[in-house]
């Protein structure tokens, strides 16, 4: 419980929906600006793209907002008297 929580402290939802529409923007800005390219070298944009924002941005955001729910779901608890 503590967990949802602190997830509903950070707004943690919101910042997955901005990220989420984000990537989906740069995603058809970046079919739309190689559809005239040969379908490999295409392929090849668009699997970096994929790779790099999955990579770059989406995993290390994720891994910090758990380590800080996970801190503030400590705090929450001692905060009404349960031992961690």
């Amino acid at each position: 419980m503590g967990l949802e929580l602190a997830h509903t402290l950070l707004n943690n939802a919101g910042h997955w929906m901005t990220i989420s529409l984000s990537k989906q923007g740069l995603n058809i800005l970046v079919i739309k600006t190689t559809e005239n390219r040969p379908e490999k070298k295409r392929m090849a944009i668009l699997t970096a793209y994929g790779l790099g924002s999955t990579f770059g941005a989406v995993l290390p955001f994720s891994s910090k907002h758990e380590k800080e729910v996970n801190r503030i779901s400590l705090v929450l608890m001692e905060s009404v008297g349960i031992n961690p």
